[in-house]
């Protein structure tokens, strides 16, 4: 069983929000509501486990912040889209003795500094907190991500494509690589320190995506890829020919043939673990 924080589906949106995607057709763009044109990575991953999609829990939202807040709301704000800490909330409310044999998912922290954070202390902070609720609910096997450096993503660097959605202010993307790869020197040392905290028992496994993104833009030949540039949605009214071949679905997220790779990488990431292990030797479902 695999309980992780992908987004809610169009239908549980308020109507206001659902006659915004009708009218503008992004019902089309946006597979299920998810923000790409297909399956999540989540999706990919867990058949890879022998997990079956009922068996998967999703808590999270487009727009989520490691804290309470979320950047939709900037956009859509009757939308009143929760941050990651009440999606956690909302967790361990419905789950107060959560499943230790359980595999959970906590990936976070890009949207604060979309946001505008200029320092990754804050969203390091609310991220221990987090594992540390889940940790205090029952749960032992927790998968950690860092953040893709988003400076290289097309809200930063597409200047072709500046409405849909808006590109980041030139303020926020100056300094957008060098918080994130702040972000990520010092995931690792947040990591450790609540292992040391939490117990010898708590499995905490960290998985890094900034360097899987770093290799298929310099070299996305290897991975299939013919754009790593360009949002393959363009506008309301279009979209590429060849998403399979595009890095970016829209300007701030990957489409469905990169989210199988990120599957790939996790995948590979639980083999060499003991939650690996122990799933090889109980089977869990």
């Amino acid at each position: 069983m695999i309980e992780d924080f992908p987004r809610e589906n169009i239908k549980d949106l308020p109507t206001e929000i659902q006659s915004l995607f009708e009218t503008n057709r992004l019902k089309e763009h946006f597979f299920e509501g998810h923000d790409s044109n297909g399956l999540l990575w989540v999706d990919y991953l867990a058949p890879q486990l022998g997990v079956a999609e009922d068996a998967i829990s999703n808590f999270a939202v487009g727009g989520a912040t490691t804290g309470t807040s979320n950047t939709i709301q900037r956009i859509h704000p009757l939308l009143n889209a929760p941050g990651l800490q009440q999606q956690v909330e909302s967790f361990t409310a419905n789950h107060p003795a959560a499943n230790s044999d359980a595999l959970y998912i906590v990936w976070a922290g890009v949207n604060d500094y979309l946001g505008g954070a200029t320092d990754p202390t804050t969203a390091l902070d609310n991220l221990s907190t987090i594992v540390t609720s889940l940790v205090n609910a029952g749960a032992k096997n927790i998968l950690v991500g860092d953040v893709p450096d988003y400076g290289h993503f097309p809200v930063s660097v597409d200047t072709s494509n500046s409405l849909f959605p808006m590109r980041l202010d030139s303020s926020i993307v100056s300094g957008l690589s060098s918080v994130i790869k702040a972000h990520n020197s010092a995931l690792p040392k947040t990591l450790d320190f609540l292992r040391q905290s939490l117990g010898s028992d708590i499995n905490l496994i960290p998985f890094q995506t900034s360097p899987l993104f770093d290799e298929i833009i310099s070299s996305p030949g290897n991975f299939n890829l013919t754009n790593v540039t360009n949002a393959c949605v363009t506008s309301l009214d279009t979209v590429c020919n060849n998403p399979d071949e595009y890095l970016f679905w829209d300007n701030t997220h990957p489409t469905t043939a990169a989210h199988r790779l990120v599957a790939d990488l996790v995948f590979s990431t639980l083999k060499s673990t003991s939650f690996q292990r122990n799933w090889d030797t109980d089977k869990l479902q």
